[in-house]
């Protein structure tokens, strides 16, 4: 059998290629022993995310380390990714200062119904917590300090994941050189929503692949869109709801997909032409605001979770004027079955 030639001189894996591909095998939940994807198709989509010609396209022989790397990477369970608590203190050493800071947010993490903070997210919780001083309360906690105590570690908290995210994707990417600056110009003003553009530059991408030319889609490929590429953004465009009105979020709501897809819509409805005022006239009120409706939807059934996503269909919210309405989909269902 002849062996493959490969070209002298050929262009190298850039970081944005090694970001990408880790996003890929992410996205794709490949890596198992039994692969999904070879890595050719790693190259083709990798090609038509960044529109890389043939000159700066690396090798498929250096696709084939690359995704080996990052696969195995992906098999290991990142110990840094688990849940943090007290007990860990023997062995990851932490000013004895923040320790309160830090169990006070997991403390309202679960008052929150959200996902603690993991150690990862301590992590940046710890290298950012000099930035509270940036972070002014609300004048209307000026003569209540423990308030004011709480929205700066939420603040703090919300930025620590959102840092922790994008280090995740760059772990796992093998990446020995990230890029934070983005981030690091937006946690000055407390901009959360910078981190929008990143997240929706890579989605579009992923969407357009797949629509293409075509006019209607599958009912298979609409719940691709969503499970893989849409269920990311969802989450962040959660985080930058509730952090409109609170001036941060409340962390990771603890629900399923489907769960998580109604806390959006209602969201959604809620924030449609409404100012912050709305939601309340205090911090406090506007934070039981958000519990209220949180709360409503953990105690939901699923079949009224089902009415309501329903009711509020995904792609009838914020994305849809990015990437148009979702036609066609009565006829793929036809089709299909």
């Amino acid at each position: 059998m002849a062996q493959p030639v490969y070209r002298e001189g050929r262009a190298k894996v850039t970081e944005e290629i090694k970001r990408t591909v880790s996003q890929l095998v992410d996205q794709e939940k490949d890596w198992e022993n039994k692969k999904k994807h070879p890595s050719r198709w790693y190259r083709t989509e990798t090609t038509k995310i960044l529109a890389l010609d043939e000159n700066s396209n690396p090798s498929l022989r250096s696709y084939e380390e690359l995704v080996k790397e990052i696969r195995n990477n992906a098999r290991v369970q990142n110990p840094v990714d688990k849940p943090w608590n007290t007990a860990l203190l023997n062995s990851e050493l932490l000013n004895s200062d923040l320790v309160p800071w830090i169990i006070n947010v997991q403390h309202h993490r679960k008052q929150y119904l959200s996902k603690p903070l993991t150690i990862r997210e301590v992590k940046w919780f710890t290298r950012l917590f000099g930035f509270r001083t940036y972070f002014k309360p609300l004048p209307e906690m000026e003569n209540n300090p423990d308030l004011g105590s709480l929205f700066i570690s939420s603040v703090l908290a919300t930025w620590a994941q959102i840092y922790a995210e994008r280090e995740k994707v760059d772990d796992i990417a093998g990446i020995q050189e990230p890029d934070y600056a983005d981030m690091d110009i937006a946690i000055v003003d407390n901009d959360v929503s910078a981190i929008r553009e990143y997240s929706d530059e890579k989605l579009s991408d992923q969407v357009n692949n797949i629509k293409g030319n075509k006019s209607e889609l599958t009912e298979s490929q609409w719940a691709r869109i969503h499970g893989e590429w849409m269920l990311p953004s969802l989450k962040h465009d959660i985080l930058i709801l509730e952090a409109r009105i609170l001036h941060h979020s409340l962390g990771d709501p603890n629900m399923s997909p489907q769960y998580l897809r109604a806390y959006h819509a209602m969201l959604s409805q809620h924030d449609y032409n409404r100012y912050e005022k709305d939601w309340g006239t205090t911090y406090q009120k506007r934070l039981d605001a958000f519990m209220k409706i949180r709360k409503r939807i953990i105690e939901e059934s699923e079949d009224m979770i089902g009415i309501i996503n329903s009711s509020f269909p995904e792609f009838n919210l914020w994305w849809e004027n990015l990437w148009g309405s979702k036609k066609g989909i009565k006829s793929a269902q036809k089709k299909e079955g």
